[in-house]
C-alpha cells in the first residue's frame, strides 16, 4: 500500500488503527464525564467538573469540548457546581495564561446568547435578545471582570471593554427598549409617556455592578487607537445609563469611569462636567457605602489642568456644599475639604473675588441694577428666579457653565461657620480665608487635642 507516495507498512496500520480505537475511546470517556455532569446528584456534578478540569490542564485533547462543558455549568441551578466551574476555569488561567482569549470567546458567546421567548398571545415562537441575564450569562461577566490582563493583551482589553459596552446597549439601548414587552420585575421597562426612561430591577442592578467592575479594570489596558471608531461613538450609552442606574453607588461608579474616559481620550468633557453637577443634587448618593470615591472624583476632576472653566468649577462647589450642609457632619466635612482644596487651585484673584463679602457683593450687584433696567423673568421648573440681563447666579441652571456662579459671592461657608460642630466651623475658616486657605486633614480627629479645642 502507498499514500502521498510513502509506502504504508504493516506497522502503520497497527499504530492508526491502535490511535483510532484509542480516540474512540477518549471521546466516549468524555461523552460519559458530559452526561455526569448533568447528574441529578450533585457530587456527581463537582467530581465530573474535576475531572473535566484537570483533563483540560494537563491532556487537551478535544479541548473545545472540554471548555464549552466546562463554561456552561457556569449556569448550573446548583451553586455549588457553579462556584466549581468558575474556580476551575480560574485555575486554568492561572496555569495557561496563553488561553485567556480563547476562554474570553467561549464566554463571550455565553454573554451574547439568545434565548426562545413565546409571543404575548402565546402563538408565536421567536428569537430574541433578551435584555434579562440568565445566571450563566451573569456568572460569565463576573468572571470576566475578574480576569487578569497584562500590557502585552491591549487587543484583548479592547473586545472585553467593547462586550461591556455590548451588555450596556442591550439593558438600555433603543433594540433593547424594543423589545421589552415583557412586564418581569427582572428586566428593564420604559414608563408609560417617557419612552427613554428605564426601571431597572434587581437582577440588572447586580448585572450593572459586574460589568461596571470589568470596565474598570480593561480600561487601563485599552489603547487609544482602540478606542477609536466604533468603540467610542457607544460612550454615548454610558452616559444614557448614569441617568437611569438603580442605585446610588452604581452612578458613582460611572462617573468615575466617564472622568477616565474623558480625560484619557478627550471624549466630551463638557457633558460629564454636566452630568456630575446634575448628580450632586441627588442627595442619596451621599449615603451611598462609596460616598467618599464621590468627594475623591471631585477633587481630582475640578483640578484647573483638567481645563475646566472656572464658572463651572464654582458652580460645583457652590451645589456640593448647597447640598452638604443638610447632610451628615461627615458629608458636610467633605465638602468643605473639597472646596478648600479646589478652591487653593484656582487664580488668587478669582478666589478674593468669589469670597468677597456679603455687603460688597450686594453693593456691587445693586450698583448694576441701577444702571439695567431689564430683567427677565425665568420659570425653572416650581418657582421662577429673576435673573438681569448682566447675568446674575441661577443655582438652577443645568449646564453649570452658564449658572454665573463666579460672579456671586461664596456665602455657603458661613452657613458652616455658624454650626456647632468645630469640624465643620474649621473647615468653614480654610475656606473663607484665601491669604490661610490649606488643604485640611482627612481625618481631624487624628489630632484629638486640637480637635477637642474646637
Amino acid at each position: 500500500l502507498r499514500r502521498e507516495g510513502v509506502r504504508v507498512t504493516q506497522l502503520m496500520l497497527k499504530m492508526w488503527a491502535f490511535e483510532d480505537a484509542l480516540k474512540t475511546a477518549f471521546a466516549n470517556f468524555l461523552q460519559a464525564l458530559v452526561s455526569m455532569s448533568h447528574d441529578t446528584s450533585e457530587f456527581a456534578k463537582v467530581r465530573a467538573l474535576k475531572t473535566l478540569s484537570e483533563l483540560l490542564v494537563a491532556k487537551p485533547e478535544q479541548e473545545q469540548a472540554l471548555l464549552t462543558t466546562l463554561v456552561n455549568k457556569l449556569g448550573d441551578a446548583a451553586p455549588r457546581v457553579a462556584v466549581q466551574a468558575s474556580r476551575h476555569l480560574a485555575d486554568l488561567l492561572d496555569t495557561h495564561p496563553q488561553m485567556r482569549r480563547v476562554v474570553f470567546r467561549t464566554l463571550k458567546d455565553v454573554v451574547l446568547m439568545t434565548r426562545p421567548t413565546t409571543h404575548n398571545k402565546g402563538r408565536q415562537h421567536r428569537q430574541q435578545q433578551s435584555p434579562a441575564c440568565s445566571p450563566a450569562q451573569y456568572r460569565a461577566l463576573v468572571f470576566l471582570s475578574q480576569m487578569k490582563l497584562s500590557r502585552g493583551e491591549q487587543d484583548l482589553a479592547g473586545e472585553m471593554f467593547k462586550l461591556y459596552l455590548l451588555v450596556f446597549e442591550r439593558l438600555f439601548g433603543s433594540t433593547a427598549a424594543d423589545g421589552m414587552a415583557d412586564s418581569s420585575s427582572s428586566r428593564p421597562r420604559e414608563t408609560k409617556g417617557s419612552p427613554r426612561v428605564v426601571v431597572v430591577g434587581e437582577a440588572d442592578s447586580r448585572l450593572l455592578k459586574a460589568v461596571l467592575t470589568g470596565m474598570n479594570r480593561a480600561f487601563p489596558f485599552v489603547e487609544s487607537e482602540a478606542f477609536s471608531g466604533a468603540l467610542a461613538s457607544k460612550i454615548d450609552i454610558l452616559f444614557k445609563v448614569s441617568h437611569v442606574a438603580p442605585t446610588p453607588s452604581l452612578r458613582i461608579s460611572l462617573l468615575s469611569l466617564l472622568f477616565r474616559i474623558t480625560n484619557a481620550f478627550k471624549v466630551d468633557s463638557h457633558r460629564f462636567y454636566r452630568l456630575l453637577y446634575e448628580q450632586l443634587l441627588n442627595r442619596d448618593i451621599y449615603r451611598s457605602s462609596n460616598a467618599m470615591t464621590l468627594f475623591t472624583l471631585l477633587r481630582e476632576c475640578l483640578q484647573p489642568d483638567h481645563g475646566v472653566p472656572i464658572n463651572t468649577s464654582v458652580a460645583i462647589l457652590k451645589r456640593l456644599l448647597q447640598v452638604g450642609m443638610h447632610e451628615r457632619s461627615e458629608m458636610a466635612y467633605q465638602a468643605l475639604r473639597t472646596a478648600s482644596t479646589t478652591l487653593k487651585a484656582l487664580p488668587q484673584l478669582l478666589v478674593e473675588k468669589v469670597l468677597q463679602q456679603p455687603d460688597a457683593a450686594l453693593r456691587d450687584t445693586v450698583d448694576d441694577r441701577e444702571g439695567d433696567g431689564d430683567v427677565d423673568t425665568q420659570h425653572t421648573g416650581h418657582k421662577h428666579l429673576r435673573t438681569t440681563s448682566g447675568g446674575d447666579y441661577d443655582p438652577l441652571k443645568r449646564d453649570p457653565e452658564y449658572s454665573g456662579a463666579s460672579r456671586c459671592f461664596m456665602w455657603e461657608p458661613t452657613i458652616f461657620s455658624a454650626m456647632a460642630d468645630g469640624r465643620l466651623r474649621q473647615g468653614a475658616a480654610h475656606v473663607t480665608d484665601p491669604a490661610a486657605m490649606e488643604s485640611l486633614p482627612a481625618d481631624p480627629a487624628t489630632n484629638l487635642n486640637s480637635w477637642l479645642d474646637q
